[in-house]
């Protein structure tokens, strides 16, 4: 068959296939289909992506490690047991459930919703409804069809359909791609609860940040303890795996953390949202970090180690929007994350806080992107940690991939 020179081009006079005719119904209907050209381009830059964060993670953890004093006969605190007899007693801590808080900026036809910082813990760290409706829990086993899969970009209404841009909106983003940069990570078969924060006018859909686009982060380091760059880096990883979503780390900055932060500070980050800030601090400049909070039933004190949320914009209709009247769609369009860093410094010191602390992190960026806390405490995003959970369940999964099929809005 070797010699047949039929068998070295498809296009041979003996070619067997040259008579045939498939339809595209056919082609379609194949088990196994060639990606595109951009799929394979989007696949590449998030396996790059994906590299960069690993290699990063890697060095980071070195220089950790290098640095780390662990106590006499202590190994890796990363890896210490819950079942270890000699292991420090635990505290249970608490992450601070965001609310939605409506903040209407009107300009002409156009509003920004933003999220800001709910402040109250209870027995299961929260008490008090969000101000605006949100997705509240969702059983698992939630069919995705292919366009949920790998779904195809959608577009805000263009300029004629009456809707205007503000002047107070930086430029369209250079970044912006015609499909999403990457592709959610994997869900297990059973998938599980989970929220969502922020809604879309048609009460279904979750609010998201735009997967055609990278999420610029910025941090503040003051206050950050020992082997912080590596919690962050590992977070983001985790986070960006589960979504598809793209990070991109600008670096350090000096700016404080608000909680009336604006989504737009061109003075500071020029003519483009502004970046995710994540702020290490402490209670006196934030004080909805630490705290007692309440007490468990068992007596242990409830601790707020952080807490975070992001700004969505949209478009609507009416000239004079009212708190809930959107005739458009949302994207996330920049958010925040506190952290406590005295917290941070005493739990990264104690058997196994490494991998609690990451998991803290996990969390807190599991809210910026879009999860509500849930009842569930096999989930990560139980609003109590218990030391016990370190990474994404299965509910928590889903609703990350959902999130990262959010909506590709050039406009906005």
């Amino acid at each position: 068959m070797e010699d047949d020179p039929a068998w070295h081009s498809p296009s041979g006079e003996d070619d067997p296939f040259e008579s045939w005719i498939l339809d595209d119904s056919f082609v379609q209907s194949a088990e196994v289909v060639e990606p595109t050209s951009a799929d394979r381009e989007r696949i590449a830059r998030q396996a790059n992506l994906q590299r960069m964060l690993a290699d990063q993670s890697a060095a980071q953890e070195n220089q950790f490690n290098a640095n780390r004093r662990f106590a006499p006969g202590e190994d890796d605190l990363s890896w210490a047991t819950g079942d270890d007899e000699f292991a420090a007693p635990r505290r249970k801590r608490t992450w601070l459930k965001l609310s939605a808080a409506l903040v209407i900026l009107s300009v002409v036809a156009v509003y920004v919703l933003a999220q800001f910082i709910p402040l109250s813990v209870s027995v299961l760290g929260l008490n008090g409804a969000p101000d605006q409706p949100s997705g509240g829990e969702v059983p698992g086993d939630m069919t995705f069809s292919d366009s949920r899969v790998n779904p195809a970009p959608q577009t805000a209404p263009s300029s004629d359909a009456g809707l205007l841009r503000p002047d107070g909106w930086p430029s369209a983003s250079a970044e912006q791609q015609s499909t999403p940069l990457g592709f959610p990570g994997e869900v297990p078969d059973d998938g599980g609860t989970h929220g969502f924060i922020q809604m879309q006018p048609d009460g279904v859909t979750p609010v998201a940040y735009d997967p055609c686009r990278p999420i610029h982060y910025v941090t503040r380091p003051d206050g950050a303890p020992d082997g912080a760059d590596q919690l962050i880096t590992e977070a983001v990883a985790s986070v960006s795996q589960a979504t598809g979503l793209v990070f991109i780390n600008d670096g350090a900055t000096d700016e404080a953390p608000s909680e009336q932060r604006d989504s737009f500070l061109p003075e500071r980050y020029g003519d483009r949202w502004a970046p995710v800030l994540i702020a290490w601090s402490n209670p006196t400049e934030s004080p909805d970090l630490g705290g007692d909070g309440s007490g468990d039933s068992a007596g242990s004190t409830l601790e707020i180690l952080g807490y975070a949320g992001s700004s969505s914009a949209g478009y609507a209709e009416d000239s004079d929007p009212g708190a809930a009247d959107s005739s458009g769609q949302q994207i996330f369009v920049s958010g925040g994350l506190t952290l406590d860093g005295p917290d941070f410094a005493e739990l990264l010191s104690e058997r196994g806080g490494y991998a609690e602390a990451r998991a803290t992190v996990m969390h807190e960026l599991g809210h910026l992107v879009g999860l509500d806390h849930v009842s569930d405490d096999s989930q990560l995003m139980s609003p109590t940690l218990s030391g016990d959970l370190t990474d994404y369940a299965s509910g928590d999964l889903e609703g990350l991939a959902v999130l990262g099929q959010g909506q590709c809005l050039p406009d906005i």
